[in-house]
């Protein structure tokens, strides 16, 4: 990847999301294409996953939520080491508590 003068992936991300962080609804439905900020790289996206805000199986619900709290713990540390990066720190714990809500 090149980034030439944004930084780290990591710390360009983290400022495309800083720069954009009031406007990003509770669903967290949001592009942080073309972000304000020096630090902040123009080309830069979450990676999606649609989930049911009503599930109809409450096994699956709970399985899938297992998984998410997975992804967003133990599998944040590994997600650089794959060639991802991970979600900033500070919306972690927001999405943990979407995926709460899902039990």
């Amino acid at each position: 990847m090149i980034f030439g003068s944004f930084g780290s992936p990591r710390d360009s991300i983290d400022a495309a999301y800083r720069a954009s962080e009031k406007s990003i609804p509770t669903d967290f439905r949001a592009s942080l294409t073309n972000a304000s900020g020096a630090e902040s790289y123009p080309i830069v996206s979450f990676t999606w996953l649609y989930v049911p805000v009503k599930p109809n199986d409450a096994v699956r619900a709970k399985a899938l939520a297992n998984y998410l709290e997975w992804v967003l713990g133990t599998g944040q540390m590994s997600a650089e080491r794959h060639g991802y990066t991970p979600l900033p720190t500070s919306l972690t714990p927001k999405v943990l508590a979407k995926v709460h809500t899902l039990n």
